[in-house]
């Protein structure tokens, strides 16, 4: 499980070291995508979702980015196995709907509407008042 977890942190940390070629870009998109549509078991899930948070966390935006993109495909392919990780989940896409960097914000709106369209968590009082108070800004 170690080199799963060691693969997956590397397959979106290394995201701006490419940056300028294409091919490895591209390559490395779709190697992500491969492993998030996986059905992955439930220790595989947990094992990914704490690489998910030490992403997240990560002074790389890149990183970050990829990492939200990755938990987008990773929930629609693991939507029923995936349920008791919804509140971290949740929390990660939170966290990152306000990161410094633009393309990780939209990145982590898209996935949270696709996450509250698909059932997967639910709009609750406390985040409607939370976006109202946010949009004033």
């Amino acid at each position: 499980m170690l080199s799963f977890s060691c693969n997956t942190n590397l397959l979106c940390e290394i995201e701006s070291v490419v940056a300028n070629d294409p091919v490895f870009k591209r390559n490395l998109a779709t190697s992500r995508m491969h492993v998030a549509m996986a059905y992955l078991h439930g220790n595989y899930l947990e094992i990914l979702i704490e690489q998910l948070e030490e992403v997240c966390a990560s002074p790389k935006w890149h990183a970050r980015q990829a990492a939200i993109e990755f938990v987008q495909s990773m929930i629609f392919c693991n939507l029923f196995n995936a349920r008791p990780y919804a509140l971290r989940l949740h929390d990660l896409v939170l966290k990152c709907l306000f990161d410094e960097r633009l393309e990780v914000r939209t990145v982590a709106s898209t996935t949270l509407s696709g996450l509250y369209q698909c059932g997967y968590i639910q709009m609750i009082e406390h985040d409607l008042k939370y976006f109202r108070v946010m949009a004033k800004t």
